[in-house]
């Protein structure tokens, strides 16, 4: 009953109030199917019929997998990993923490790939634990190829010529563990480092 309630009000605020786009708080905690549903609806949609595109409606939010929800304990829901070849975006939160560092789950102080790692670090008495210069001497080079991956627009079958780590070819999905790169098509990716839930880039 609330999959319908969720798809008849995507439809109706697309048809009466002429509204293309929907974005999804919390949108991993859906069911894909719930998604799924809204988007074959809005997709049904026609100009002549219903007076809007349907095809043009965008809809995406965030893909987030945590809590009750971690590891498919509550079926197969509207996560990054899920969404591939829906037509459904989600916001990459991996190319942020590459960009900035830090994140919600760690310490903020943590820097990143435009924030000053190696370059600027840290003193060695401000406690934030980022490794030696190797260790960061690495992590940037990581981080680059997840910028790199995410400026491919996140396509995990785009083909990276050659990692940090001198690995040849390998596909976006599978490159430094996975996770950056999840999108079967441009339009399912929201790559972005400043956003509400973090500090601003600089």
């Amino acid at each position: 009953m609330m999959e319908r309630l969720v798809v008849d009000s995507v439809v109706h605020w697309a048809v009466e109030y002429r509204v293309d786009g929907f974005r999804f708080d919390l949108m991993g905690h859906l069911p894909l199917q719930c998604m799924q549903h809204c988007r074959a609806a809005l997709d049904s949609l026609t100009l002549v019929e219903h007076g809007v595109d349907g095809l043009r409606v965008l809809m995406y939010g965030e893909g987030w997998e945590f809590g009750e929800i971690a590891n498919g304990q509550r079926g197969i829901m509207s996560v990054q990993q899920n969404l591939a070849g829906t037509g459904i975006g989600s916001f990459n939160d991996r190319v942020r923490d590459a960009t900035i560092g830090g994140s919600p789950f760690c310490d903020p102080r943590i820097q990143g790939f435009a924030t000053g790692l190696l370059l600027r670090p840290w003193p060695v008495d401000a406690g934030v634990g980022q490794g030696d210069a190797d260790c960061q001497r690495h992590a940037i080079h990581v981080y680059g190829d997840k910028i790199r991956l995410s400026l491919a627009a996140s396509l995990w079958d785009f083909r990276l010529a050659e990692d940090c780590d001198g690995n040849e070819g390998a596909f976006a999905c599978d490159v430094h563990g996975g996770g950056v790169a999840y999108a079967a098509e441009p339009d399912e990716i929201i790559n972005y480092v400043s956003a509400h839930d973090n500090e601003t880039l600089f």
